[in-house]
């Protein structure tokens, strides 16, 4: 089977290309990695908010396969589960760190995103109290953590774009993955 893993469009975080590394690298063996969506049996389609889905399908083939692995859900344009019933139905298996067996029947694969296994920390301690990523504060609590710092006077370190939360906060995107092991320390 040809399978198209990659981010599309590649724009988008560094957490989804590593997803996508993730899944080329540990393929099984039937498996061969397509660079096009044009040569793939099946298309695993990142989602992250519904316009992203709808520019997803309308360059897909009406019969192409597809997998979706859903990383947004409630801080989508369309953040009810009932919204979002056809692209998960049709798929072949959706895999979310949300728990979606409770919602709807169908090939759902409910687990965290994960990490690489060749991931080390760096062992360089913790220079922040908290890491905090995402590029939505008012979901993923990120300002809430940046009360916490700043009331403890310990350091925050955001994954993300700059937020303009007070207090001490680092911020970086696009790292390597040596990069973030030593910002997120041990």
């Amino acid at each position: 089977m040809n399978a198209y893993v990659a981010v599309d469009p590649p724009r988008l975080g560094q957490a989804l290309h590593r997803v996508a590394r993730a899944l080329a690298t540990y393929a099984p063996p039937e498996v061969q990695i397509v660079e096009s969506p044009d040569d793939a049996d099946l298309v695993v389609c990142h989602l992250i908010g519904w316009a992203h889905w709808e520019d997803l399908r309308s360059r897909m083939r009406g019969d192409q396969r597809y997998a979706v692995v859903q990383y947004c859900l409630r801080t989508t344009e369309r953040p009810n589960a009932d919204n979002w019933w056809w692209p998960w139905a049709n798929a072949d298996v959706v895999w979310s760190y949300y728990d979606l067996t409770r919602l709807m029947v169908g090939n759902f694969y409910h687990a965290p995103l994960g990490i690489d296994p060749a991931f080390v920390p760096c062992g360089c301690g913790k220079p922040y109290l908290v890491g905090t990523s995402g590029y939505v504060d008012g979901m993923e609590a990120i300002s809430e953590w940046s009360d916490v710092c700043q009331a403890t006077g310990r350091a925050q370190f955001h994954l993300g774009p700059h937020l303009g939360l007070p207090g001490s906060v680092t911020y970086a995107n696009g790292l390597t993955d040596a990069q973030l092991a030593k910002a997120w320390g041990t």
